[in-house]
């Protein structure tokens, strides 16, 4: 019986408990304009045969989450934006570009640390089995810093007669590395993408 009452009293304050919103975390305007997409355009690459390599179908949207500030019971939330995703598609390899920026809300602390920016290039081609393909991730709040600490800036950078500034050259790791995939991925705030560089030496870079 005394079980039985214990389980009851858990059971009722469990039943009365109301958690509540303890505040909205959001991506500051500075952290979202590191990625200069709205994701309603469509890029144009060119490849080194000079064939045209579209991706389209542009899209970018937040996701909202809540975050409870503690593991178990009854716990008050944060409401957090906690992914911004930009995606585009295309029939080359049936494969997509995606840019990601991601909140590193802490909600035991309730600490804000640097939002990440993230990329990743994926293609099916006729496997069954996606290959993916991430790149080099970096804090928003200081991408040239850290990616000149690791060599992955460059000042300039000139692509088929095309000088580009400030451009970060960011290593891939691949799901499939046997297979061919784009190991270098070329970025600049103000452009977005502007090349993939391939393992078998292959280079996407931006239309003209």
């Amino acid at each position: 019986m005394k079980i039985l009452g214990f389980i009851l009293l858990v059971l009722t304050i469990t039943s009365c408990c109301k958690s509540k919103q303890i505040d909205t975390i959001l991506f500051s305007e500075s952290a979202k304009n590191v990625n200069p997409y709205t994701g309603n355009e469509t890029l144009q690459f060119v490849d080194d045969s000079s064939n045209l390599i579209i991706y389209g179908n542009g899209s970018r949207s937040t996701e909202m989450e809540e975050l409870p500030e503690c593991d178990g019971g009854c716990c008050d939330y944060y409401l957090v934006e906690n992914i911004d995703n930009t995606n585009f598609e295309s029939t080359y390899l049936t494969s997509y570009l995606r840019t990601t920026i991601l909140n590193q809300f802490e909600r035991f602390g309730g600490n804000q640390n640097s939002p990440i920016i993230a990329f990743s290039w994926v293609y099916y081609e006729n496997y069954e089995d996606p290959t993916f393909t991430n790149y080099a991730v970096l804090p928003v709040d200081d991408m040239e810093g850290v990616a000149t600490k690791q060599q992955l800036f460059k000042d300039s950078l000139i692509l088929r007669d095309v000088t580009y500034y400030q451009v970060f050259t960011l290593p891939g790791v691949c799901s499939s590395p046997g297979r061919p995939y784009a190991d270098t991925l070329l970025y600049t705030k103000a452009e977005g993408v502007i090349g993939l560089q391939f393992t078998d030496g292959n280079l996407l870079t931006l239309g003209n």
